[in-house]
């Protein structure tokens, strides 16, 4: 049972992902090229938090690419191996390039690219960089220290470079959009910094260029924090109606594209933004893209009473409306009966409405579920459960004829 946990989470980490195992595992062979690029001839225009713009491997010929990036780490770890008496720091090195790639750049269902994942394989390529350059310039010292002092230098303006980028989150969002204008990721976060200069001043002209960054990252594939999301919500923070034709585009995304855990997220931050007041109600807009969530047959049962909870809080907290909250969490308590996260957001609308009856029934038999053992794996969702056990105590001791 232990050896099939991984293999489950692996599985259940691919129906969250636009790309299958085997599709990753080919992409990342030209990733793992651009990687080695990266330290052996850096260019800061290619340097960026955000590579979302990477086109999938379908297949070894498709993009042709693979193949050829296939073939080449064949040769190096052919090569590696048949030099290895001779040379044994070139095993050493492109092994440990490899063996650091070996976790996030094969099965695991994670993003396809991250520039940090670099950091500790680039050591074995850095040792093979240095020790080619001792031994090239060891007639001539002075050549030698040359190119060092030359690359110290080189290496040192580009890190204050990077440094200046990330020193304050908009110059971040700007470089990165202007670095990788195709990509959607980079293109929303730019488009949400400046919402919320938007925000501080509405001057229109901020919403104008907002909207103009989250459609831009729409065009180039809304895979990634949601754009589509975003612009319905600009227009319902400005109180103006939302285009039919954008909120048809937003039904169609989560109705008919994969149910990926962003996409979903992009449910919760609007109903978000309603609870907490940042804007203003509008529960057609609500209403349409739950139900949309809700008819996509690739919606799996923990997501779809995930997202009936979300809409739960939504009639409680931005309608405060506790019969409808109390109808929809049924429902994902239905679908999901042995999940205690569904059951604790049940009993909070049951305090809610004050019907303690049903509080004392739902807690004595949710209260076997809360051992020592899941205390110590859910620690807040027992948290959660002792303040409502407490909360029904308090009224058992002040009764009815207290109020």
């Amino acid at each position: 049972w232990y050896l099939l946990v991984p293999l489950d989470y692996v599985n259940q980490g691919y129906r969250a992902r636009p790309f299958t195992a085997g599709e990753r595992m080919l992409t990342e062979l030209r990733i793992l090229v651009f990687y080695l690029e990266q330290i052996l001839l850096p260019n800061p225009t290619q340097m960026a938090l955000l590579h979302t713009d990477w086109e999938l491997s379908r297949n070894i010929w498709t993009p042709w690419t693979t193949a050829v990036a296939a073939g080449f780490w064949l040769l190096v770890i052919a090569g590696s191996l048949t030099l290895s008496k001779r040379y044994p720091i070139l095993l050493f090195g492109i092994g440990w390039y490899l063996g650091g790639h070996l976790l996030e750049s094969t099965v695991v269902p994670l993003d396809l690219v991250y520039e940090h994942r670099n950091y500790l394989p680039s050591v074995g390529i850095l040792c093979l960089v240095i020790l080619t350059v001792r031994r090239v310039t060891v007639a001539n010292p002075a050549v030698g220290k040359l190119v060092t002092g030359g690359m110290i230098v080189i290496l040192s303006v580009m890190t204050a470079y990077r440094a200046w980028q990330w020193s304050e989150p908009f110059t971040l969002a700007l470089t990165e959009a202007r670095h990788n204008p195709t990509s959607a990721r980079a293109r929303y976060e730019y488009g949400r910094r400046y919402f919320q200069l938007y925000l501080a001043d509405r001057k229109p002209e901020r919403l104008e260029v907002t909207r103009r960054e989250l459609w831009a990252a729409v065009r180039y594939g809304n895979e990634d924090y949601q754009p589509l999301a975003g612009l319905v919500n600009t227009y319902v923070v400005s109180r103006e109606l939302v285009p039919e034709s954008l909120m048809q585009a937003y039904e169609h995304e989560l109705r008919d594209e994969v149910p990926t855990a962003r996409r979903l997220d992009g449910v919760y931050i609007a109903i978000n933004c309603q609870m907490i007041g940042a804007c203003p109600p509008t529960p057609e807009v609500i209403l349409r893209a739950v139900g949309a969530s809700l008819k996509n047959p690739r919606l799996d049962p923990n997501s779809k009473a995930e997202v009936l909870e979300w809409l739960a809080l939504y009639y409680s907290n931005a309608l405060g409306d506790l019969a409808a909250a109390r109808a929809v969490i049924n429902d994902a308590v239905l679908i999901q009966p042995d999940n205690w996260t569904f059951r604790l957001r049940r009993l909070e609308v049951m305090v809610a409405q004050q019907d303690w009856p049903a509080v004392r029934q739902e807690l004595a038999q949710l209260k076997p579920v809360i051992t020592p053992w899941a205390r110590v794996l859910e620690p807040t969702l027992a948290q959660r459960f002792d303040d409502l056990e407490r909360k029904l105590t308090v009224e058992n001791q002040m009764g009815p004829g207290a109020r």
